[in-house]
């Protein structure tokens, strides 16, 4: 019988709980723990779920540690990590195409009102309403963006190594037609599976902009016309690709086997 591969994530239980429930049993093993302190070599790979256990494998490589992962440079992951640093970037390397337009402070509504650091959308906002616009005082951890229009979303989950693409994933989001902020407050109607081929000649240039060579990623984004726009790079496993782990777990497995 062949050996079932065992797989170190880190620790963040609604990501694991998912994992060990979707996860093939008779093909994986999961363990969930510290990975700043968890010893390495009981396991063939080791996944990071969140940005501190980026942060503590690429201390344990520096340490001089053998870690059997594919891990993103620490600058890609905190300049995708700040969205407002990201859409700067992606427009002075000549990409700025692919963002909705940033606005100034002053901008009458409607736009989108993002804090720079957030996760599933928790703290942006639309903004609509001019009263509210006037009332606003963000700070500079906040930015105003451009509504992009539609009743789709898009995540498109990619496994880099080596600067190229060995896995990819999209799931469409089918949401409402009013201004909404899909995540954490606003989940879709629906949803559907399919390889995102098509894509990838567009948003690869954002990943290689930001130096993305080597890790796991889900490239948010909405379509005008036919042009992505993206809204942001999570530089982690992406939630909805933790519910149908079994692909890139067997991608991720046989690509630090080789």
């Amino acid at each position: 019988m062949k050996r079932k591969v065992r797989i170190l994530v880190g620790d963040k239980p609604d990501l694991v709980e998912r994992l060990c429930r979707t996860a093939r049993s008779d093909q994986f093993v999961i363990t969930s723990a510290d990975l700043a302190q968890a010893p390495l070599t009981r396991h063939d790979v080791v996944l990071p779920l969140t940005l501190t256990d980026h942060a503590a494998l690429t201390q344990r490589i520096a340490a001089g540690e053998g870690v059997r992962a594919l891990l993103p440079s620490a600058e890609a992951v905190a300049l995708c990590d700040d969205k407002l640093a990201f859409n700067q970037h992606l427009i002075r390397a000549g990409l700025g195409h692919l963002v909705p337009p940033l606005l100034p402070e002053d901008t009458p509504p409607p736009f989108i009102l993002k804090q720079r650091r957030d996760a599933w959308g928790a703290k942006s906002r639309m903004v609509t309403d001019p009263d509210e616009a006037r009332r606003l005082r963000p700070g500079p951890d906040w930015f105003r963006q451009a509504i992009v229009a539609g009743n789709r979303e898009y995540a498109l989950h990619v496994l880099m190594q080596g600067g190229l693409p060995i896995y990819h994933r999209l799931i469409t989001y089918h949401t409402f037609d009013q201004p909404y902020v899909l995540g954490k407050h606003q989940r879709p109607r629906s949803f559907d599976w399919s390889e995102g081929t098509e894509y990838l000649p567009a948003l690869l240039p954002a990943l290689q902009a930001v130096g993305w060579q080597d890790g796991l990623c889900c490239i948010d984004f909405k379509l005008q016309g036919d042009q992505p726009l993206l809204f942001e790079v999570n530089p982690r496993l992406g939630v909805s690709l933790a519910g149908h782990p079994n692909g890139v777990l067997l991608a991720y497995t046989r690509a630090l086997a080789a």
